[in-house]
């Protein structure tokens, strides 16, 4: 017996298992179980809370807050352990951390936190951190510990730089997900060197270099994915990838392999190989390759330049294809033949190529294709060979954008149709009156074709949901839609429908997007056509003929977002109807005949106003709110009256022109650092001196004051408007001289100045540092003195007016050089810019304008608009012209009449001209001097009525076509965009750019909600170009720019004058028409920004005149055509960024005779060429810019050498280039201001060559390899403004001789591994601004001379390990600080007064060691936006922050503070309030002034009470978080009523009792609600009934006893979550959720029938209810996304059915304790990713299926308690590898245990007590080690539900084993015998060692 103690076997401790399962009585107490648990526990359990102190504030899905102080920490969510042990193995942590939409730096980057986790948990084999911010992740601290890891995914997470080479220690691993992490530099070798790997993603990356050979010895590798690391390459050789025998899945798309022969071995020579993905890899078509057989299903080919033979080698295929993706390539001609052969495709996708023709009948062969994408070809003829009954399976029939002729057949005959596209052909005639029945279609386009006549009837489609037939020619009536009950989005704008009937919509309630406008509608709206339209958010209607009459208090069902009503008849009063539009963004209500005043209420109506345009009304009054918060505001052309109204901070663009304001500035001048870009209040009654300032609009781009009555002289501050491209300051009462501090506006473009008293001589300055000045308008001054030769620097100008004014003198002989008063080759007048509200933000939306210049034309002043490259009038006359012209006229005159010289005028003489013809009061030049059909003050008739007709083909959103009315003025050359011959009154130019106006993005406000849709048009209909464009045949301008058009029109190579052609961003997909190569008069072409493909048309190269040439940003495939060769007077070539079909470079020869070539962008092409850059610079002699980013380049091997070069600025961003570049470039030092070699691979030290550019003012090096300490040579560099070398490998201590770089405003140094202080010498760069050092190991003080640079206006410190107190960097001076980040450090002490920074408006102290109180309270500090200082050990009571009048953020969550709330009425712009986590008691406080209030969490802290009246006013709050408190109070309407915007509540887990009337009708729509443990009850709360918006309901165990009500089947159309849990809800249950995800009705009453399963069901829990029947219903809908479903513990019986396969992504299935019956099907064992199978307690009978072995996931099997027989099978141990607990007690199995059973490696627990088995233990059970192992978790599972129409959701579960103890049952979760291995008494094991020998077959046969 003492031996037998000493020398226990894993087969003992398994037989006492047996023994103490089987036995009925056992002498063993259970306090004599040990306590281990509890003691291995200790220290992982205390590593987890502390943890949950960390990062609880960002954990939005619950998971580390649902954490408690419960004993075991193994039940937590996200955890899970060993059974024996109790140590944790398992972390599940995906998405526990996200990045707020709403705000950036509301994420919080946990990487750090979970690398200290880590540390306390050795016995981890499971890691998900997936789809995390782990930006502070050290892999280096803790891998090394890791070593038994089996999975890690670290995917999605922005970790960033490298894979440190310690992952590859981590033997063990199986699973490798390294994906979207932006780690960078070369793949590393090692790991090669993880033998077990089976599964490895590290896609989507930065990775450089050759992919390493050394992968080949992952020879168990079943799923490889490289795909998306564009700068990696293959090397070559890719001969180690064919020795990974056992691949089935490898994606390298956008991996360069260019070689044709290599990718067709892939299928060759691996012959497992079942998907492929080789998008975007260069590949070119394969045509001599044969004899091969392969078992590839899916082909994706996309992207390449593989032409139409690739389809002989294909037909190889024919068995095996089923997807096949060659969209994007370059494949031409017919589909061939051969494709009647590959009849097993299901998927075939030919989007974006070349193929023209007719569609052959032999593809009626592919009967099982289900979708087809044949987008973006040439194709002609009719469908009918495509829609036709030869396809019942098809799905999705995409074949827009083609060329389509006839009608549209009956597409009602394709059966399973869900989606149809076949926009943007040449469709024609009528549409059926009346479709078939056809309940499959969902979405219909039929837009942009010729389809006329009535719209049909689409009863018939009771499934459809968008519908667009837009841009048609459809006549008539609008059809009844009321049998639509699915649909949601109309679209039929843009035709010529003339009636709405109200019933046609009105009863749709399903609609939520109606688009009617641009038609010929004439009719008059009342409620009946929108009563009933409860969900509809996007209505527009403009541009009708629309007469709305509602009744005064009419309220509308529904809730927009947007408003477009203009030009429709809303007045004379205002609608009242609008005012309950709460959420309204946008609203256009101008053109709509609206009289009087505003409503009150009309200012404060919706607060997401964000787009309001009132234009062009006659609207009267004053304003009534104080300040005006909508973004962008248009009230121009009104009768407004009174002062300005005060701008607020977050206003971008206002236009009040042409109204009535008075009085002075000042209201403008009342808030600080406004965000405004542009301001237009001219033509006003406003006076008084213009404000001094101006340095408080720094972003202004656009500034009209003109025609108003200021007074006083142009204030100094003026110029400090650096952004400022526009200035007016026309026609007011401004005097003195100009201020010279304008000279600093080195932007500014148009200066008009005209018609002031401003005095003085014209300023030298103006040539001198306004270089980009195109018009400066100074006429009607007192100017005097002689003009200055500096005029002459201005290269872009083409309009200059002085006349008027006392100049005298000679015209300066210079003026002959202004080549630009003639040139036609560039666009100047017209601008964007953009918006950016807030440093989160990146660039935001993009406004553009158009600059007017009034030109005098014999005594009338015409407005030239937008670019007057053709007007180019110089005015240079006073009054004394006589002076000094006379001559020069007369000389003009004799010349004029010169045969000769009417075709070789001098520029100078065009300046002549417009000096006499402006000047002289009675001109010399009589009508005979000119033709008699020319007309100098109108244009010609037939022109007039071209544009007329031209109009109507236009879209007008912008108003700019409002002018052109014959009626108001008959003078077309007087209409806007419109320019004219001054001689011959022909039209020459149209400058119709932006007729469509912008709209702005809309975002995710809330930490729950995903991202809401956005949009970027108020309406996307394309517009076709007339062909009255030919009526104008002098027309040489024309610009369409910034508009949606269908195409560039063929007939434009008839427009043979053209000089200027302009069709950029316009949304054109398709090709260049070759006619374009008709236009030989053609200077400049800009078709930038489309979505032109294919190749780039040789046309362009007989375009010999050109000068501006831009394709950028398009999809141009192919190679660049040598034909460009030709533009010899070419200045400016852009091609850059072609990134979706690679542009190649070919042969650059044509190239290098461009001697004028100043400007070349080739970003993105292709450069792999040796030597390219030494070509460029070396023979581009003229070229000063040059830009080739993205272009695969790599350091120059030749040198530069004996050349000299004027370049300037030099782009290589984001290619190959390694550190010998440094010594290549050194000649170019002399002349390089700008240089950018940001994301390359430079590695090592800095080069001393670096110091020797002293030119140099901008060097990026960011995103590189950089190492070692930074460089002494950068101290030479004086010039530098900016440096940024942040993102690389540099260590050491930051060098002293910064201190030396005075010039310098911009240092960025951050994410290095810089160690050291600060150095003192920081103090002395005085004119630093900008000072990055985040996440680096920077440490010691923050140094106090840093307070000596009070330039400084933003500071990040953030992630380093600086220490001391924050109050010594804050006691220097820092009078325009904005922002301040020093978040995670190691701060000390309390927080300092930070009330002395008056520029203040974000600090961010969390994750430091701040301890001590907060101020009683704060002194006044009207900047402070946004403050963080969670996550620290703050302690005391909360101050009063009412000082903080601006503060929006305020995050104080995860700290100590206590005691009561103070109360917040004073902070009105307060948005966000986070307090959770902390101990605050009482009651809630007073909000009533935080109207701005939006989000507020109060969640996991100690409050009691909630009274009606803290939040009761909070009607813009729209996330309120009460959960995890103390509160014990009754809820009525008072406390909710008035919070009208709520979309998310939460009170989960208090003492509140929730008493509505029983007819009370909430003001808001939730989004989710979740009331968990509240009480609801005992009747089912009737006041959610109206929240049909709300997708997340959580009402569980809320005392409700009552039946569903009928409503509640189908109340909320978003319904995603359900928990109804463990109440005791009674009667039946169904429902008609159509989103739903989750469902939980465990632990209730229900009875009757299951209800059928939601088609996008993937969890759902009926548990522990009364339900009974049989399973039929859950067998109505085919192919569930199902992966959790648990109906055990009810009464349901009968057999169960055979079809499971419906079923087959079920990961967890309990069908238990029930009285089901009969045999186990075989079709159960269909459910291929089944981990876990509870068929216990119920009546089935039979053996155990064998197709049960195909589950070869499952680890838990539980079939105990029922009547099964037969052995035990072998293949049990065989098959299922996985398996760790497997119980089938209480059956009738036979016979002996079999040995297979001890291939169970994973084995924790099995039980097979009371059977009739017989026989001895197989001997090799002692090699069952896991049954006494420590070192997995296996009985918690985490799994994905991959339903693609929603977004990813996660859901874990545990397994439940039921062990016998003293007949009692005991559930055990985790650690099943821990009680066995740590059992210290020896008795007891040696007793269970005899038991065991001496009883074996009394156990074993039960």
């Amino acid at each position: 017996m003492n031996m037998m103690v000493n020398a226990t076997q894993p087969l003992h401790v398994f037989v006492v298992v047996l023994f103490l399962l089987c036995m009925k009585t056992w002498p063993v107490e259970s306090e004599s179980l040990p306590k281990v648990g509890k003691m291995v526990m200790q220290t992982e359990r205390k590593a987890l809370l502390a943890f949950k102190r960390d990062v609880g504030v960002a954990d939005k899905l619950g998971l580390v807050n649902s954490w408690n102080k419960e004993e075991d920490c193994c039940k937590w969510k996200a955890v899970g352990c060993d059974y024996f042990t109790g140590h944790v193995t398992h972390l599940y942590f995906s998405s526990l951390i996200t990045i707020s939409s709403k705000n950036s730096t509301a994420g919080i980057s946990i990487g750090s936190r979970i690398s200290h986790l880590l540390l306390d948990l050795p016995y981890l084999t499971y890691l998900d951190l997936s789809s995390n911010f782990l930006g502070g992740l050290m892999i280096n601290d803790f891998n090394l510990t890791l070593t038994k890891l089996v999975h890690l995914d670290l995917s999605d997470s922005y970790i960033g730089r490298y894979i440190p080479y310690q992952i590859g220690n981590l033997s063990n691993l199986q699973y490798l997900n390294l994906s979207y992490c932006d780690f960078s530099g070369s793949i590393p070798k090692f790991i090669g060197s993880l033998n077990s790997l089976r599964y490895l993603d590290i896609s989507s990356n930065n990775f450089t270099g050759v992919i390493p050979h050394e992968l080949e010895n992952l020879s168990k590798l079943e799923h490889f994915d490289l795909a998306y690391n564009s700068f990696l390459t293959g090397g070559g050789n890719f001969e180690w990838l064919f020795n990974l025998s056992s691949l089935r899945h490898l994606d390298l798309s956008f991996i360069s392999i260019n070689q044709s022969t290599i990718w067709p071995s892939f299928i060759q020579r691996i012959p497992s190989i079942s998907v492929l993905r080789l998008n975007g890899c260069n590949l070119s078509a394969q045509s001599t390759f044969s004899n091969f057989s392969s078992s590839i299903s899916a082909l994706h080919l996309g992207g390449n330049y593989i032409t139409s033979s690739i389809f002989d080698w294909l037909s190889q295929l024919n068995g095996s294809l089923i997807k096949l993706n060659l969209r994007y390539n370059v494949l031409e001609g017919r589909i061939p033949e051969s494709f009647r052969h590959m009849n097993a495709l299901t998927h075939l996708d030919l989007y974006a190529n070349q193929f023209n023709g007719d569609l052959p009948k032999s593809i009626r062969n592919l009967s099982n294709l289900k979708v087809v994408d044949f987008s973006y070809n040439f194709f002609t003829g009719n469908l009918e060979n495509l829609i036709a009954t030869h396809f019942p399976l098809l799905q999705e029939l995409l074949i827009h954008d083609n060329q389509f002729t006839g009608s549209l057949p009956d597409f009602t005959i394709l059966s399973s149709l869900r989606i149809l596209k076949v926009s943007y052909n040449q469709l024609n005639g009528h549409l059926p009156t009346v479709f078939e029945h056809h309940s499959a279609l969902q979405f219909l386009d039929l837009s942009n074709n010729h389809l006329r006549g009535s719209l049909p009837d689409f009863t018939g489609f009771s499934s459809l949901r968008f519908l667009y037939l837009y841009s048609n020619e459809f006549s008539g009536s609008l059809p009844d839609f009321t049998k639509c009950s699915s649909l949601r989005v109309l679209f039929v704008n843009g035709n010529q429908l003339t009636k709405w009937e109200a019933q046609s919509t009105g009863l749709v309630s399903s609609l939520e997007e109606l688009d009617l406008s641009k038609n010929s509608i004439r009719s008059t709206i009342s409620e009946a056509h929108l009563s009933n339209l409860s969900r509809l958010e996007y209505l527009r209607t403009s541009f009708n003929f629309l007469t709305f009459e509602f009744s005064s208090d009419w309220l509308p069902s529904f809730q927009l977002r947007e408003l477009c009503l203009a030009s429709c008849k809303l007045g004379p009063k205002f609608p009242n109807w609008i005012r309950n539009q709460r959420h309204i963004d946008h609203l256009d209500l101008s053109n709509s005949q609206i009289l009087g005043t505003l409503p009150i209420w009309f200012w404060s109506f919706s607060r997401t106003l964000y787009h309001l345009n009132l234009s062009s009304n006659k609207i009267t009054g004053k304003f009534h709110s104080k300040r005006v918060h909508v973004q962008e505001i248009d009230l121009s052309s009104n009768y407004f009256d009174g002062p300005l109204p005060q701008i607020s901070a977050e206003c971008l663009q206002i236009n009040l022109s042409q109204n009535k304001f008075s009085g002075t500035l000042f209201s403008l001048s009342a808030v600080d650092d406004l965000s405004l870009r542009f301001l237009d209040i001219s033509h006003n009654q406003l006076s008084g001196a213009l404000p001094e300032n101006w340095m408080h609009f720094q972003l202004l781009v656009y500034l009209n004051l003109g025609s108003n009555r200021f007074s006083g002289r142009i204030p100094r501050s003026i110029g400090r408007l650096s952004k400022i491209e526009t200035l007016i300051l026309r026609n007011n009462k401004l005097y003195g001289e100009l201020p010279e501090s304008l000279s600093n506006c080195s932007s500014l473009g148009f200066m008009d100045f005209g018609l002031n008293k401003l005095s003085g001589m014209v300023p030298s300055w103006i040539g001198e540092d306004l270089p980009y000045l195109y018009a400066l308008i100074l006429k009607f001054n007192r100017f005097s003195g002689s003009i200055s030769d500096e005029i002459c620097h201005l290269s872009n100008l083409h309009f200059l007016d002085l006349s008027m004014n006392r100049i005298s003198g000679t015209i300066p002989p210079c003026f002959d050089n202004l080549t630009s008063i003639i040139q036609k080759d560039t666009e100047v007048a017209e601008h964007s810019y953009f918006s950016s509200i807030a440093p989160s933000t990146s660039l935001g939306p993009s406004y553009s304008y158009f600059d007017n210049a009034l030109a005098r034309w014999k005594g009338q002043e015409l407005v030239f608009g937008r670019n007057f490259a053709y007007l180019k009038p110089v005015y240079l006359v006073d009054h004394a012209l006589h002076k000094f012209g006379a001559e020069l006229c007369k000389s003009f005159f004799n010349e004029v009449n010169n045969p000769v010289m009417k075709t070789a005028i001098h520029p100078l003489h065009v300046v002549v001209v417009v000096l006499y013809l402006l000047c002289m009061k009675a001109s010399s030049i009589g009508s005979e001097s000119v033709s008699k059909n020319a007309n100098l003050m109108g244009c010609m008739e037939k022109e007039r009525e071209a544009l007329l007709l031209f109009k109507q083909s236009l879209v007008n959103e912008t108003h700019l076509l409002d002018s052109w009315n014959k009626e108001q003025e008959e003078d077309c050359c007087k209409w806007k965009g419109v320019g004219c011959d001054y001689l011959t009154g022909h039209v020459t130019h149209l400058q119709l750019s932006s007729l469509i106006s912008p709209l702005p993005i809309y975002l995710g406000s809330d930490i729950y909600s995903p991202v809401a849709p956005y949009r970027i048009y108020s309406n996307e209909t394309r517009v076709s170009i007339s062909r009255w464009l030919l009526d104008l045949p002098y027309l040489n301008y024309l610009d369409l720019s910034n508009n949606v058009l269908a195409a560039i029109p063929e007939f434009i190579g008839s427009l043979t004058k053209l000089v200027h052609l302009d069709f950029s961003d316009t949304w054109i997909e398709g090709s260049i028409p070759y006619q374009i190569g008709n236009l030989s008069n053609l200077q400049y072409l800009n078709l930038s920004y489309n979505s032109f493909y294919g190749p780039i048309p040789k046309c362009i190269g007989s375009l010999k005149r050109l000068r501006y040439l831009d394709l950028s940003n398009n999809y141009f495939s192919g190679v660049i055509p040598p034909e460009l060769g030709n533009l010899s007077e070419l200045q400016h070539l852009d091609l850059g960024y072609t990134f979706l079909t690679h542009l190649a470079s070919g042969n650059f020869g044509w190239l290098f005779n461009k001697s004028s070539l100043a400007h070349l962008d080739l970003s993105g092409v292709n450069l792999t060429a040796p030597n390219i850059l030494v070509s460029f610079i070396q023979r581009l002699p003229s070229i000063s810019v040059l830009h080739l980013n993205y272009c695969n380049l790599s350091a120059p091997s030749s040198h530069l050498a004996n050349f000299s070069s004027s370049i300037s600025a030099l782009h290589l961003f984001a290619n190959h280039i390694n550190s010998s570049f440094f010594n290549w470039i050194s000649p170019l030092s002399g002349s390089l201001v700008d240089l950018d070699l940001g994301h390359n691979v430079l590695e090592g030290r800095i080069p001393q060559s670096v110091g020797h550019m002293t030119a140099l003012t901008h060097l990026n090096l960011d995103n590189n390899l950089l190492s070692g300490p930074i460089s002494q040579s950068f101290s030479n560099m004086t010039a530098l403004f900016l440096l940024n070398l942040g993102n690389n490998l540099l260590n050491g201590a930051i060098p002293q001789f910064f201190g030396n770089m005075t010039a310098l405003s911009y240092l960025i140094l951050g994410n290095n591994s810089l160690d050291g202080p600060i150095p003192l010498s920081f103090g002395h760069m005085i004119a630093l601004t900008h000072l990055e050092l985040s996440q680096n190991q920077l440490n010691g003080i923050l140094p106090k001379s840093i307070g000596n640079l009070s330039r400084l206006q933003v500071v990040d410190c953030s992630s380093n390990n600086f220490t001391g107190n924050l109050g010594d960097l804050l006691s220097g001076s820092f009078p325009v600080l904005r922002e301040l980040w020093v978040h995670e450090n190691q701060l000390t002490g309390s927080l300092p007064d930070i009330t002395i920074l008056p520029s203040l408006r974000y600090l961010e102290v969390r994750y430091n060691q701040l301890n001590g109180y907060l101020p009683k309270v704060f002194e006044h500090q009207s900047a402070l936006q946004f403050l963080d200082l969670s996550n620290n050990h703050l302690r005391g009571s909360l101050p009063d922050f009412t000082g903080f009048s601006s503060l929006k953020s305020l995050y104080l969550d995860n700290n100590e503070l206590c005691g009561f709330l103070p109360n917040f009425t004073g902070l009105s712009s307060l948005v966000v309030l986070l307090l959770y986590n902390n101990e605050f008691s009482g009651s809630l406080p007073d909000f009533t002034g935080c109207s701005s209030l939006q989000e507020l969490r109060l969640d996991e802290n100690r409050l009691t009470e909630w009274g009606a009246q803290s939040t009761g006013s909070l009607s813009s709050l729209i996330t309120l978080d009460l959960s995890k408190n103390f509160i014990r109070s009754t809820i009525s309407e008072a406390h909710l009523s008035s919070l009208s915007s709520l979309m998310y509540l939460s009170t989960s887990h208090n003492s509140l009792t929730f008493e509505f009337s029983s007819d009370w009708l909430p003001p808001f729509q939730l989004w989710r609600l979740s009331l968990a443990s509240c009480k609801l009850g005992p009747k089912f709360p009737n006041w959610i009934r109206n929240q049909g918006k709300i997708g997340h309901l959580d009402i569980s165990n809320s005392q409700i006893s009552d039946t569903i009500p009928i409503w509640f089947g189908n109340f909320s159309t978003n319904l995603m979550l359900l928990n109804l849990s463990s109440n005791k809800i009674r009667g039946k249950f169904s429902w008609n959720y159509a989103h739903i995800q989750e469902i939980d009705l465990s632990s209730n009453n229900f009875i009757g029938s299951l209800p059928s399963i939601p088609a996008k069901c993937s969890k759902l829990n009926l548990s522990q209810n009364k339900f009974s029947g049989t399973l039929i219903s859950l067998f109505v809908v085919e192919h569930l996304p199902l992966t959790f479903l648990d109906i055990s513990h009810n009464q349901l019986y009968g057999a169960l059915p055979d079809n499971w396969t419906y079923f087959r992504g079920l990961v967890f299935l309990n069908l238990g304790h029930n009285n089901f019956s009969g045999r186990i099907p075989m079709s159960v064992g269909l459910l291929v990713s089944l981990q876990t199978l509870i068929l216990r307690n119920n009546k089935f009978n039979g053996e155990l299926p064998g197709s049960l072995r195909n589950c070869t996931s499952i680890g838990f099997v539980d079939f105990g308690l029922n009547n099964l027989s037969g052995v035990v099978p072998a293949w049990i141990g065989e098959d299922l590898p996985q398996l760790y607990a497997l119980i089938l007690k209480s059956n009738r199995f036979n016979g002996s245990m079999p040995s297979a059973i001890c291939h169970l490696s994973n084995l924790h627990f099995l039980d097979l007590s009371m059977n009739k088995i017989s026989g001895s233990v197989p001997q090799c059970f002692e090699n069952i080690t896991s049954m006494i192992k420590k070192g997995t978790e296996v009985a918690e599972h985490t799994y994905s539900s991959n339903d693609l129409s929603a977004p990813p959701s996660r859901y874990s579960y545990f397994d439940d084993v039921l062990a016998r103890w003293k007949v009692l049952n005991r559930r055990w979760r985790h650690a099943y015998f821990l009680f066995l291995y740590n059992l210290k008494e020896r008795f007891y094991v040696a007793m269970a060692v005899r038991i065991a020998r001496l009883k074996q077959r009394l156990y074993l046969t039960g």
